[in-house]
C-alpha cells in the first residue's frame, strides 16, 4: 500500500472507531460517559457507536486481506530471489515487506480501539483474552469466511455488534466478541464435519445415537483426537476469560500460566498525553521540543521529508548525552578544535536506549495510540509525520521509588535467575539496566521491575509517580 493510501485509509477509518457515535448525534467533543444522556438517548448513542464499529470493521477486513495478499506475494519473490538475485533487489523486497507488516499492525491497532472501548479501557480484561501465539498467520488461512458470515448475521441487529477478533492484535480467545445490551459474549465459529461431531459430543452428549457413532467411525481417529483436544483447550480458555471478566479472578494467565487476579489501583493513573498533545499543537515542521518529567524525557519532532528516522534518533540521543552526561559547552560538534585527538562524539551515545512511540503498535496489551493521542496526532505518528521518542531515566525512577518507600535495590542477573527457582528465565526475563535488574521490597517479598511496567512508562507515558504508587500498593494492582 502506498504511503498516501495508508494515511488516507487511517484518516477515514479512525473517526468511525473514535467519535462516530458522538459526531452523529452532535455530542460535544470531550463529553464524559455519564454526560451522554444530556445530549442524546443513550440507546441511540450505543446504536450509532455500533454502526461506526461495523463500518470500520468491514473496511479493516478488506484492507488487512489486501495487505496480507501483497505480503504473501513479496514473501514468494524473496524466496525466489535467493537463487542468485542481486542484493539490492532482496533489500528492496525486505524493506517493502517490513513496511507492509507495519501497516498491517497499524490497522490492527485501529481495531484495538474497538476492543478497548468494548471492555471499558480495562487492561486486565483485555489480557484475559490474550494467549501465546495469537495473531500468527493470515486471515485467508483461517475460517474467516464463516466468521464474517456469522458476524454479518449478528450485525444486522442495530443493538448488537460482533467484533471479529482476528482483525485486532489484542484478542486471542474466541472468533467473535458479541456485545448486546452491555453484555459481552465470546463466540467460537466452527465449520466442517469433524468440528460438528466434536461439538455435539462436548455440548450435547445426550443426543448421541447410532448415526453419530457411524459418522464418527468414518473419520481418522488421530484427526478426531487432535481436534477434540484443541476444542477442549478453546472451551477452557473461553471459560477462564469469561470467569475473569465476571469476577476479576481466574486460575491462570493465558500469557504466563501463573495465577492472576485484579485489584483496583488506590490512585487513578496519571499520564502525559495532555502535555504531549499540547506541545504537538504548537510545534512547527523541523522543530524539536522536549518534555522533562523526572523519570521520563520525551523528545518530539515534526520531521521534514529529508529527515530520516535514524538521524532523528541520533539527534535525540545527542540531546540526552549533553543533558545527562557532558555539558553542552563541551560538545565536540560545536568545539571542533578540541576534537582532534578524540573519537567521534556520537560513538559515546549511539547505543543509548530510547523508545519510539511508533513501535507501540507491536505491543498488543498497551492502550492504543489513537486513544492516547487522538486521531490526528496518532495518525501522524503512524505515518511518520510526527516522531515521539522516550528516554527512561532509571536513576531518577530509583530515587522516586526510594522517596515513596519502595526500598529499591539493584540485583545481578545471576541473583534474579536464582530467585526464579524452577520457573523458566526466558518467560520472566526483566529489563537489564547498566547496574543490573531493578528490584523493590525486602528479602522474600522482593519484586523485580518487569517489561510491562517499563512499557507503561515509555509507551503509555504513565508518570513515574503513578507507577511507583501502584508498585507500592500491591503487585496485583499493576494492570
Amino acid at each position: 500500500m502506498r504511503e498516501d493510501e495508508f494515511r488516507e485509509n487511517l484518516e477515514q477509518i479512525a473517526p468511525l472507531v473514535l467519535s462516530y457515535g458522538a459526531d452523529s448525534l452532535n455530542i460535544p467533543q470531550g463529553a464524559k460517559p455519564e454526560e451522554i444522556s444530556r445530549y442524546a438517548n443513550p440507546k441511540e448513542f450505543i446504536r450509532k457507536c455500533n454502526e461506526g464499529f461495523k463500518l470500520a470493521q468491514r473496511r479493516l477486513l478488506n484492507i488487512l486481506i489486501s495487505i496480507e495478499d501483497e505480503s504473501k506475494t513479496i514473501s514468494r519473490k524473496l524466496r525466489e530471489s535467493r537463487r542468485g538475485s542481486a542484493d539490492s533487489l532482496k533489500d528492496q523486497l525486505k524493506t517493502e515487506f517490513a513496511k507492509l507488516q507495519f501497516q498491517r499492525a497499524s490497522f490492527k491497532e485501529v481495531a484495538n480501539v474497538i476492543a478497548w472501548t468494548i471492555f471499558g479501557v480495562e487492561r486486565a480484561h483485555i489480557r484475559a483474552l490474550m494467549k501465546l501465539g495469537m495473531g500468527e498467520g493470515y486471515l485467508r488461512d483461517r475460517n474467516i469466511a464463516s466468521v464474517i458470515n456469522q458476524a454479518d448475521r449478528i450485525n444486522s441487529d442495530p443493538d448488537s455488534f460482533a467484533l471479529i477478533t482476528d482483525i485486532t492484535s489484542c484478542l486471542g480467545v474466541g472468533d467473535l466478541i458479541v456485545v448486546k445490551n452491555l453484555r459481552k459474549t465470546i463466540v467460537e465459529v466452527k465449520e466442517g464435519k469433524v468440528n460438528e461431531l466434536i461439538g455435539k459430543m462436548l455440548t450435547e452428549p445426550s443426543t448421541i445415537d447410532e448415526n453419530y457413532h457411524s459418522a464418527l467411525g468414518k473419520l481418522s481417529p488421530a484427526k478426531v483426537m487432535d481436534q477434540a483436544e484443541r476444542t477442549v483447550r478453546q472451551i477452557a480458555a473461553v471459560g477462564n476469560a469469561i470467569e475473569y471478566i465476571r469476577t476479576d479472578y481466574t486460575e491462570k494467565d493465558g500469557m504466563t500460566g501463573l495465577p492472576r487476579f485484579a485489584v483496583d489501583p488506590p490512585y487513578p493513573p496519571m499520564y502525559l498525553w495532555g502535555p504531549v498533545n499540547e506541545i504537538v499543537s504548537k510545534i512547527q515542521v523541523g522543530q524539536w521540543r522536549f518534555l522533562h518529567t523526572g523519570s521520563l524525557i520525551v523528545g518530539i519532532v515534526k520531521p521534514d521529508p529529508s529527515y530520516v528516522s535514524y538521524v532523528s534518533g541520533l539527534d535525540f540521543r545527542h540531546y540526552l548525552y549533553h543533558e545527562k552526561s557532558v555539558p553542552w559547552e563541551k560538545c565536540r560538534y560545536t568545539n571542533r578544535a578540541d576534537d582532534q585527538s578524540m573519537r567521534p562524539e556520537f560513538m559515546e551515545y549511539e547505543n543509548t536506549p530510547i523508545y519510539s512511540m511508533r513501535h507501540r503498535v507491536f505491543l498488543p496489551d498497551r492502550i492504543p495510540i489513537l486513544a492516547m493521542l487522538g486521531a490526528r496526532n496518532g495518525i501522524d505518528v503512524l505515518t511518520d509525520a510526527l516522531r515521539i521518542y522516550v528516554y527512561f531515566d532509571v536513576d531518577s525512577f530509583y530515587q522516586l521509588c526510594q522517596d515513596v518507600g519502595l526500598e529499591p535495590a539493584w540485583i545481578s542477573e545471576k541473583e534474579f535467575r536464582r530467585s526464579l527457582g524452577r520457573q523458566p528465565y526466558r518467560t520472566f526475563r526483566p529489563p537489564l539496566f547498566a547496574r543490573g535488574h531493578l528490584s523493590f521490597g525486602k528479602n522474600d517479598n522482593r519484586r523485580v521491575l518487569m517489561f510491562g511496567i517499563l512499557e507503561s512508562l515509555v509507551y503509555e507515558l504513565e508518570t513515574g509517580l503513578s507507577v511507583a504508587r501502584k508498585l507500592k500498593a500491591k503487585p496485583s494492582t499493576i494492570r
